[in-house]
């Protein structure tokens, strides 16, 4: 009987300090003192427990990656699947419960793309810019789906005059979906085509599906804002160009990274033109070194969000 109570006695011990153990770990997650690189003041960050687990099991459902950086493309027909899926370029495609949300979509002339419209249901169109590696086929496909367009306001009244559905927006605009929603951030780049002389300013794009945020840079350089945007949303996914010469480089693009806090970051808007031809193995080594993820996907290839 004594040995029956002393089992019990040391087995409510060992309950306990697991408890204990977990609060702390808890604890240590859900308070902590982020000092960001661009100012001498330390503040505290609080993460509530429902969006610190929310990234847990979102990260804990990412790809498992085809080598130490690359993803897995893995064919699944699971409708409630949300995908982020690379075109080329700085075009992407996010489907969520049948969804299918757009980004830049510049297939026709993208020598990267592979990517046939029809053949998916497009539920939204979302365009940073005017210049035609970005609107690209926007107008063509909100024509044959019904998609509207979702750009600043002189670029999308463009997108109507042409036929297509738009819905005009500007800077600091948040709209919400069924699948979650987007909202308009600044970007430092022009915004034109032959047709339209003025495009409106350009943009870039956080998306929030079902809590994971997914920041899209646009055509950007380096910019002061990377810093607030950071601080304010701390997005799960950075997608940022790396090409240099009509945007930001791969040196910007990592100090970019770094101003986000990221937790992961894909590359975009390289090695579609000589001019922005870049070995991505270095920005993914210069991102390891300073404690980020680089996923460097192929066209096709996408990550579970």
């Amino acid at each position: 009987m004594n040995k029956n109570k002393l089992a019990f006695r040391l087995s409510k011990v060992l309950l306990s300090i697991v408890i204990i153990g977990l609060i702390v770990a808890l604890s240590v997650n859900i308070i902590k003192t982020v000092r960001t690189p661009y100012t001498s003041s330390a503040y505290f960050a609080y993460n509530n427990v429902s969006k610190m687990i929310s990234t847990l099991y979102s990260d804990a459902r990412t790809l498992v990656l085809r080598d130490k950086y690359a993803s897995v493309n893995v064919q699944n027909t699971d409708d409630n699947m949300r995908k982020l899926t690379y075109l080329g370029h700085s075009a992407f495609f996010i489907e969520k419960d049948g969804d299918g949300i757009l980004i830049d979509p510049f297939i026709t002339g993208n020598p990267l793309a592979d990517f046939d419209f029809k053949e998916k249901r497009i539920t939204h169109i979302v365009v940073t810019h005017a210049h035609h590696d970005h609107l690209g086929d926007a107008i063509e496909i909100s024509k044959h789906s019904g998609a509207p367009i979702i750009a600043v306001f002189e670029l999308a009244n463009y997108c109507m005059q042409k036929g297509a559905k738009a819905i005009p927006v500007n800077i600091g605009a948040k709209l919400k979906f069924n699948w979650g929603s987007v909202k308009f951030l600044p970007a430092v780049h022009s915004s034109s085509n032959p047709d339209l002389p003025y495009g409106g300013t350009a943009a870039s794009l956080l998306f929030d599906i079902d809590g994971t945020t997914i920041y899209h840079a646009g055509d950007t350089s380096l910019m002061p804002d990377f810093s607030m945007i950071g601080e304010l949303y701390n997005p799960h996914y950075a997608l940022l160009p790396i090409g240099g010469f009509y945007t930001m480089d791969m040196q910007d693009a990592a100090i970019a990274a770094k101003m986000l806090y990221a937790k992961k970051v894909i590359p975009m808007h390289y090695n579609t033109f000589p001019g922005i031809k870049v070995d991505v193995q270095k920005f993914v080594d210069s991102l390891e070194a300073q404690g980020q993820k680089c996923l460097p996907l192929k066209a096709n290839e996408y990550v579970q969000i």
